[in-house]
This record gives structure tokens, sequence and C-alpha cells, in this order.
């Protein structure tokens, strides 16, 4: 039986389902005397998908088929989310994580990997914590295989979506995407975005990759009088933007690369982010998600 963990205390409460990807639930805080759902609820979900927050390890977004050429070798990867023809979010999404420690306001998970069509062994631990209403996320991958490793990690949280949400960060450009979500070229990115008021997310359909991100974004939610501040690591920067009409949620996810980073470095694009980690070596990323209560935009 599948078992959820609860981090709580007096003004916040998540759930962390270790066993569906090392996901997340439910992210609710209390702001101005009512509960606020940061994370679009999900404690029914059955699907990582489903969920309302998961870790990208060792890449992410996709990788073009599947496949990419890594020191003079040819790998090939499963085509993971069928019938996409593209390898999507790496490994840790699709497997249960073990539970290394907890508490009542913290959680630690770990990841193992042993060497498969992805031909490198790593380890990965995950840590949660509570902080008063903040949420402080840490995502930490060791390469433990004899070779250097490409590498590339990403938080991917589900944010609630109403009618009159916001969204502001300070970004670059933004890659345009073919019908297959694929990397096309540079473009600019919505109007007004880096704005303090920034965008209403409701006037937008996205699911694109934008470069020389700041690593802040703020989300306002004037319903509800109240926005959450996120900030990212430093080397987190590019952040997925995905927000669809159909949908009660939408995603912002800091992460350390662009979308199929690997194969465009390789055919001489700059600054794709993609690290090389070399054995026995370490690299993390982390994220902060400040709440709090705020006057209507």
């Amino acid at each position: 039986m599948k078992k959820n963990i609860v981090l709580q205390n007096s003004v916040a409460r998540v759930v962390i389902a270790p066993e569906l990807g090392g996901s997340i639930l439910s992210y609710e805080v209390i702001l101005n005397g009512t509960t606020v759902q940061i994370f679009k609820p999900s404690l029914q979900a059955k699907l990582v998908r489903e969920t309302c927050y998961f870790p990208l390890v060792p890449y992410s977004n996709r990788i073009r088929s599947g496949r990419f050429k890594w020191l003079e070798s040819d790998i090939s990867l499963p085509l993971n989310n069928k019938p996409e023809k593209h390898s999507l979010h790496g490994h840790g999404w699709q497997t249960h994580w073990d539970v290394v420690r907890n508490n009542d306001l913290s959680i630690q998970l770990e990841y193992r990997y042993k060497q498969a069509e992805w031909p490198f062994n790593y380890r990965v631990i995950q840590s949660i914590r509570l902080e008063n209403e903040i949420l402080k996320m840490e995502l930490k991958i060791i390469n433990q295989s004899e070779l250097t490793m490409p590498v590339g990690l990403g938080f991917h949280p589900y944010f609630s979506r109403t009618p009159l949400c916001r969204v502001s960060a300070k970004v670059g450009k933004m890659w345009a995407t073919d019908d297959e979500i694929m990397p096309t070229n540079l473009v600019d990115a919505p109007a007004n975005l880096n704005s303090l008021n920034g965008i209403k997310v409701d006037d937008f359909q996205l699911d694109n990759c934008l470069i020389d991100f700041e690593k802040q974004a703020i989300i306002y939610w004037p319903e509800w009088q109240s926005k959450v501040t996120i900030i990212a690591s430093n080397n987190c920067p590019f952040l997925v933007f995905y927000s669809q009409e159909s949908d009660d949620y939408f995603c912002l996810e800091p992460v350390t690369h662009s979308t199929d980073a690997i194969n465009l470095a390789a055919k001489g694009q700059l600054n794709t982010g993609m690290v090389s980690l070399p054995s026995d070596q370490e690299f993390s990323i982390s994220m902060q998600i400040i709440p709090e209560a705020t006057t209507a935009l």
C-alpha cells in the first residue's frame, strides 16, 4: 500500500508521495486566515502527471527521438511517454523514491539509477522542508559511474490557476517550438512578462523554455489577495512556462538547461546549460517558494 507523508506546521501543509515519482500531492498555506492552495490540489492522483510536482532528473523536458551522442558513443533512450516521439523528463518521475529520513517539517528522499539505456550510474537525493509558509527544495545528483555524465536537473511544480492569476519573471528570449514541442528558434518572450505586474496567465497558451532567467518569478492571485515568490539557485538560468487554455493549473519550472540541450549543443548552439559531471562528483539545485498575503493587482 502506498503511504503518503505529510509535512505540517501551524500555517502550511505539504503531502508527499515517495512511491509516485517522489512527487507532491498538495501544498497549502494559511494567508489572511484563509487556506490557499499554492499547488493545484492532487490528493487523488493515480499517475505522476496528475500530481502537482515531480523532480526532473537526470535531464529536463525532451531529448529528440531519445537519441544523442556522448563521448563518441551513440546513446538511444526509451521513448518513455508514448505516443510522444521524444524521451521526456528523465527517470526520477517514473519510479519510487526511498525515504532516507523525515520528521514533521522535512523529508529526504533517495533514488538510485543502475546503468541501462542511460549508460551511467547515479544517485539522487531530494530534500523537501517547510519553514513557516515557505517550501524549500533541493535536488542533488552524484555521478557513480566511471565516465563523465551529461546532467540536467529541474523542478516541475503545477500551480493553482485562477481567472485573474498573473506571472512576472525577468527572462531573456524564448525558444519557439514545433508541433512536437521541440525547440526551433529563439524569439521574444511575451511582452510585459518582465514587468512588475507581469502577464495574465489566461491570455497565453505556452509550452516554452525561456532563457536568461534571473532566478526569480512572482505569481499573483488577486482573487485570493495572495502571491508567491519563486527563488531558484543561480545554476537554474532557464524557466519552462506551461499554460494551456483547458487546464486549471499552469507550470513554472526552474531548470538548468534548455529543451534538447545536449543535441542543440552538438549542433553548435551556445549556452544550452547541459552540465558535464565527472565521476564521483555531485551537482545540486535548489528552489524556494515564498507565499505571502498581498493586495489585489
